[in-house]
């Protein structure tokens, strides 16, 4: 009753990073510094568990091939272009569109969460999260006045429009802040492969759970079911659900 009330924080959830979910930086991060060699090999390397061994493999093309049996059909036809061209921008440029805007995406996916993390901890009594690449969501534990007036509030995505944003100055110091840290205030008109890496856009920072009751109840196990807006994540709410203090 608590949750339903007081909604919970519209984070991006784990499946828009899942592009470099296992990067040891964001893809974005080598798009920026023009290093595409780099951001093919850690792309097509990253694995939870076969990291190491297919970087050691990388060159070695036969042996890397057999190791990377979890490679799609598609990302194999890029991989084989790389092999044959040596040439990193044509290997990318092999991609369908929407996975390059995914590339993208997620980077300021990243930052956005990033941006409301630093603006509840500043209005709100709040709990952590442990989240993915060793990040942690900050999730509110009450609806505070300052909260509350920020109920239908649509934080903006970072972009060149972002720096002539007339919003609250809260969150324009949350922003700044991360423009600062990440040191890309002069690449926010940057394009790769023709796509604007920093697109307009913006995303409401509070959503409530619609017609949340539960189904069942045995022993430890719950089942209950919700109705959320287009484009808020599940897997969100039920972080919150699950670790919302008991006290």
């Amino acid at each position: 009753n608590i949750l339903k009330e007081i909604g919970f924080a519209n984070y991006f959830g784990e499946q828009r990073f899942s592009s470099d979910l296992y990067m040891e930086k964001p893809m974005v991060y080598y798009f920026l510094q023009g290093d595409l060699e780099t951001a093919l090999k850690n792309y097509f390397t990253q694995h939870p568990q076969k990291s190491k061994q297919l970087k050691r493999l990388w060159g070695n093309w036969e042996e890397f091939l057999k190791k990377a049996g979890h490679l799609s059909c598609l990302e194999k036809r890029v991989l084989k272009i790389y092999i044959k061209k040596k040439d990193p921008e044509k290997a990318f440029r092999a991609f369908p569109k929407y996975l390059k805007l995914l590339f993208l995406f997620s980077y300021q996916s990243m930052l956005w969460n990033k941006i409301l993390c630093g603006f509840i901890k500043k209005v709100a009594p709040y709990f952590y999260v442990p989240f993915i690449k060793k990040e942690k969501l900050i999730f509110y534990k009450k609806l505070t006045p300052i909260l509350k007036e920020y109920i239908n509030f649509e934080l903006p995505y970072i972009s060149k429009e972002i720096l002539n944003w007339d919003g609250p100055e809260l969150i324009k110091n949350e922003i700044l802040k991360i423009l600062q840290k990440e040191k890309i205030m002069d690449f926010l008109d940057k394009e790769v492969f023709g796509l604007k890496i920093f697109s307009p856009g913006k995303r409401k920072i509070i959503v409530k759970p619609q017609d949340l009751r539960l189904i069942n109840y045995d022993g430890n196990i719950f089942t209950f079911r919700f109705f959320l807006p287009s484009g808020s994540y599940a897997t969100i709410f039920l972080l919150k659900l699950l670790n919302f203090p008991k006290k």
